[in-house]
């Protein structure tokens, strides 16, 4: 049974799906100057500039968040990210999260899943945030001060403790920012850095902490990702696990690696409840769909 607080927040975010899925008439009438203006710097003014627009949008909890156009585009014109997966993903999150729950969000973007994570979670809950991208880190960081149980770490998370190569990309494809430029599209040229790494165990040992909840978006480099948990599987903790998934070697890597260690696939189905998910390996092809987010529990 869903409590009672809850409610609110799954049909605000139904009403934000549905506008998402009507006409473009619709949208310019919701909300018409910021429809203009956010269509308009991206075909007109960011081709020519190539600069990011901040501006604050409020997202379908009631907080108050940063992007930087023309990236979060769903964000800034209807306050969730509006793929069908990502609003799947968001339901879940309301359904599952408790208060005191703590959390880890790697490949944080701009925040929004963090940001939703620290509302249903409390001051008492605990999020850790990791974003290694400068421009999105500074967006993360910003969005995090809404909520002091967010830490933000501008940290790549991978296999080992000590340094990667990362590639960031301009603003427009910052959601492409990786440490496997393979999984990038080829037209897309990013800029190669050096951060630091850590793995998840080695990090919430330091803690003296452990996430009940990992969400994982991170371009292909899920299955490094999650080699990093181990030390917590040899202690017997085995947090739920949410991660992008695309169908590409990274993320089979990964499905398999998971499988291995006694985990069960599952999809967060429309109402946000999951379901059991069998047949993994073709479950993108059978709904012609190009991502949707797997849960992995234990």
């Amino acid at each position: 049974m869903l409590p009672e607080d809850k409610r609110p927040l799954l049909l605000a975010l139904d009403q934000a799906a549905a506008l998402a899925e009507s006409s473009k008439w619709a949208r310019l009438l919701h909300r018409p100057f910021r429809y203009l203006s956010a269509i308009a710097f991206r075909h007109l003014l960011y081709p020519l500039l190539k600069r990011p627009w901040n501006r604050q949008c409020l997202t379908f909890f009631g907080v108050p968040m940063g992007v930087q156009l023309p990236a979060g585009m769903d964000l800034f014109l209807l306050g969730c990210k509006t793929h069908d997966s990502e609003l799947r993903l968001a339901r879940f999150f309301i359904r599952f999260l408790q208060k005191g729950d703590y959390v880890a969000d790697v490949g944080a973007h701009f925040g929004y899943f963090s940001l939703l994570a620290a509302h249903l979670v409390g001051p008492e809950g605990r999020i850790w945030s990791f974003e290694p991208g400068s421009a999105t880190h500074a967006a993360l960081r910003n969005n995090a001060q809404v909520f002091r149980q967010i830490e933000a770490h501008r940290l790549l998370v991978g296999t080992i403790d000590g340094s990667c190569d990362f590639w960031e990309f301009p603003t427009l494809f910052s959601e492409y920012n990786t440490t496997r430029p393979d999984s990038v599209p080829d037209h897309l040229q990013g800029r190669k850095t050096t951060l630091t790494s850590t793995r998840l165990d080695t990090f919430f040992a330091a803690c003296q902490a452990i996430p009940r909840f990992i969400k994982i978006d991170v371009e292909g480099a899920e299955h490094e990702v999650l080699q990093g948990l181990k030390g917590m599987f040899l202690q017997g903790v085995f947090p739920v696990v949410a991660m992008e998934f695309l169908g590409g070697p990274g993320h089979r890597q990964a499905v398999q690696w998971m499988l291995e260690h006694g985990y069960r696939v599952f999809v967060p189905d429309a109402a946000g409840e999951l379901q059991a998910c069998e047949h993994w390996d073709t479950w993108l092809a059978d709904r012609k769909t190009d991502s949707d987010n797997f849960v992995f529990v234990r």
